[in-house]
């Protein structure tokens, strides 16, 4: 499958997306964000929805398709949609949360920059955290 939010696949090679629901505190996302603590004023899990944690690698042939990349990516911040990823919990493995969203704080970039990538090419790590107003969709 594709990892997707608000139906484009801005979430980058699917074989190193990790995603999971996240509990934790505004200082624990500034943690798993990796940015200086106090950054984030709000914790990310207070009602209605909660959020996930998202670890994910954009990957392309050159360093232009990796900036367009990081472009699309950071461009859908503020915007509400559904997110398709691999949380687990349904049969298949991959779930699709509704009512999704997150702000241009809630997305780091790996603080390497674009890097070449083992196999060839490039890509350029990020960890985001999406806040969900709605619920797991069946």
């Amino acid at each position: 499958m594709t990892p997707l939010f608000s139906g484009q696949a801005v979430l980058g090679d699917p074989n190193q997306l990790v995603a999971a629901i996240f509990t934790g505190s505004a200082a624990d996302e500034d943690s798993f964000l990796g940015l200086t603590p106090g950054t984030i004023q709000y914790g990310p899990c207070e009602p209605p929805g909660g959020a996930i944690a998202v670890t994910g690698v954009l990957t392309g042939p050159d360093v232009p398709t990796i900036q367009a990349a990081q472009q699309a990516l950071s461009a859908l911040s503020l915007t509400s949609g559904s997110l398709l990823v691999p949380t687990g919990l349904s049969v298949g493995g991959w779930d699709v949360w509704t009512g999704c969203w997150f702000s241009p704080t809630d997305l780091a970039y790996s603080s390497a920059g674009i890097v070449a990538a083992p196999a060839g090419g490039y890509q350029l790590a990020y960890s985001l955290v999406v806040h969900r107003s709605g619920a797991l969709a069946t």
